[in-house]
């Protein structure tokens, strides 16, 4: 009696050049495993195919990094029973193929020349001998951010990144090549476990504010962490309420990232155009929750979009200014009456959208967040019986059908790469001189303002 074959698909996003290293690779893992006297080796077969996209134009207009080919590697062995050695032979694959190779990296340090840019007057490798976590998003540009800091004398074996739960378009590949380059790459989730095994770190660079929150809360005063840089608005907003915020470097009001929040709702909003190119925006509704810098371009752009919008704003002074900017503005969801929405727009980096509010939500509305937290909620609730779907979840609910674009978080990341990097390279380039400042200054307490 014939058993069924073991069957193991993966899809990695490469150029022409992975797409050979993924043949070669897989060609020597299988020797080297075979050499090992691994008998469930011995027939296994390996298939790499480059399937493209379904576009003809495989480079941004303006950007020297190219979209890379959705390459999908199969690995088959004639027995069931032999998912074991292909989850051997993908770990040897996946780990020699993952980094980025020469070629993709010179195109993506080309995205970040500000970023890269060595400041003439700075010290010799400032950086040498300082510990940095830090906890933010695994994009292309990220990359470009580690390098300008080993420039600068950071040594990968004394940083931990902490990536956070994004699916994005190379997020695999980013968090390889920074294992690669000696970087301990850890999931955000898991900030207690490594706190609980290591000591403090001299510096943070946080997205949110729940890292440098978690070493606040252990330090208790104790100073060890000295330069903290805060890089969203929501995380300074969580610093205040825990009344740490005086301790930390606020990026996030600075003018720079001020003016790159247009550029994320930009982002955002051609994501919700890209996951509904077969079901109307114009003459729809939506109700955006968070009316801070970020909520009020969002709403700007869906509203030219065709999309009518109000907001839900529970600060008095925001919530004026979106009434004078002529949106429906109420303090919260039960305010709004019996009427419904087909959009419920997350940016106020809250947990604002939960089960309650669904019934103003219409029959196959649809739910989205350009900020983290604002569906955490929905994902606790239902996130049991969501099922998948090409643009991200849906769900049952009251007799209703409920549409979840991307992955709960923030849309502009759902496999995409979220922000055009001139914008975001110039606010990287401050990222990296406000952390060279505050570690070259002696009176480094005078950078706890606005830069």
């Amino acid at each position: 009696m014939q058993t069924s074959e073991a069957r193991h698909v993966e899809r990695v996003y490469g150029s022409p050049e992975t797409l050979q290293l993924v043949a070669d690779r897989a060609a020597d893992a299988v020797d080297q495993l075979k050499a090992g006297d691994d008998a469930a080796i011995s027939n296994l077969a390996v298939h790499a195919t480059s399937i493209g996209f379904p576009t003809p134009i495989k480079q941004r207009l303006g950007d020297p990094f190219p979209y890379l080919d959705a390459i999908d590697i199969v690995l088959v062995t004639p027995r069931a029973s032999d998912n074991r050695a292909i989850e051997r032979l993908w770990t040897h694959v996946w780990n020699a193929v993952a980094p980025f190779n020469e070629s993709e990296m010179a195109a993506i340090l080309a995205l970040c020349p500000e970023t890269l840019q060595q400041d003439p007057t700075s010290q010799l490798d400032p950086l040498s001998g300082e510990t940095l976590w830090i906890h933010d998003h695994l994009l292309l540009e990220r990359v470009g951010l580690v390098i300008a800091l080993e420039r600068n004398g950071l040594d990968p074996r004394t940083t931990v990144v902490f990536a956070k739960a994004d699916e994005t378009l190379y997020g695999r590949r980013v968090h390889r090549t920074l294992e690669e380059r000696g970087y301990k790459v850890i999931d955000s989730e898991m900030f207690g476990l490594v706190l609980a095994e290591t000591s403090d770190p001299t510096c943070i660079i946080d997205d949110g504010g729940a890292l440098i929150q978690h070493v606040m809360e252990r330090e208790r005063g104790s100073g060890s962490t000295r330069t903290m840089i805060e890089t969203t608005s929501k995380g300074m907003r969580a610093l205040r309420l825990a009344k740490y915020a005086d301790e930390v470097i606020d990026l996030a009001s600075s003018s720079v990232k001020l003016g790159l929040s247009r550029a994320i709702a930009s982002s955002f909003v051609r994501q919700i155009l890209t996951s509904s190119q077969h079901a109307r925006v114009d003459r729809t509704t939506a109700l955006v929750f968070g009316f801070g810098n970020l909520g009020a371009h969002v709403t700007e752009q869906l509203t030219a979009i065709g999309i009518r919008c109000s907001v839900i704003e529970p600060n008095p002074k925001r919530r004026a200014e979106a009434s004078a900017a002529g949106y429906l503005a109420a303090e919260r969801a039960t305010d709004v009456g019996t009427e419904t929405f087909d959009w419920m727009v997350g940016c106020s980096g809250t947990p604002s959208i939960d089960q309650s509010v669904l019934a103003h939500l219409r029959d196959g509305g649809r739910l989205c967040a350009v900020a983290s937290n604002d569906l955490t909620p929905i994902f606790r609730s239902f996130g049991h019986v969501m099922r998948d779907t090409p643009y991200g979840r849906v769900f049952d609910h009251d007799g209703a059908v409920v549409k979840v674009l991307g992955d709960g978080h923030a849309l502009n990341l759902f496999r995409s790469e979220g922000v055009p990097e001139p914008d975001f390279d110039r606010f990287q380039s401050q990222i990296v001189r406000t952390l060279i400042a505050a570690v070259s200054s002696e009176a480094s307490h005078l950078l706890r303002r606005v830069i």
